[in-house]
């Protein structure tokens, strides 16, 4: 999803996201397997479009810094602890894989003498997923990159 106003061509980290369950079915064809996670994908964001921001922008800023702390075993507080299993940062709700896409970027590629080819976006390492996909597209060129942290 995108939260950028039409002709928005600033860059700034902010970040929204869903989390659906699903587990492939073996007596389905990829392709089916793929409509049932587009369908709740889909259904999710119907409900959810900011509401990450929205939940992270009330918090305290020390209280965000204590549970990515916390998860990373810097911080022992007992509600940086708390927080972290609710928010799924740790604990038994960290997903197997995770989708950063930045869609298509809409931004000129042309500067001047310059040009941009290509966007390769690497996705941050993240304490709630073990396997992340960072996607981009530019130049009708998509690009994927993939971090494996699940022994990290």
């Amino acid at each position: 999803m995108s939260i950028r106003q039409d002709k928005n061509e600033a860059m700034s980290n902010l970040t929204s996201g869903i989390y659906i369950n699903y587990k492939y079915d073996v007596k389905k064809t990829f392709a089916q397997n793929a409509m049932q996670v587009h369908q709740r994908i889909t259904s999710k964001l119907k409900r959810n479009k900011v509401f990450v921001l929205q939940f992270l922008a009330r918090m305290p800023m020390t209280l965000i810094d204590a549970v990515l702390l916390h998860t990373y075993g810097s911080c022992g507080e007992r509600l940086a602890e708390e927080t972290a299993k609710v928010m799924g940062y740790s604990g038994k709700n960290a997903k197997d894989i995770g989708i950063s896409n930045l869609t298509v970027i809409d931004i000129p590629t042309s500067y001047g003498n310059y040009k941009i080819n290509n966007i390769i976006f690497v996705p941050p390492a993240v304490s709630y997923s073990h396997n992340i996909f960072g996607v981009s597209t530019v130049n009708e060129r998509m690009t994927i990159s993939y971090h494996d942290i699940s022994k990290i």
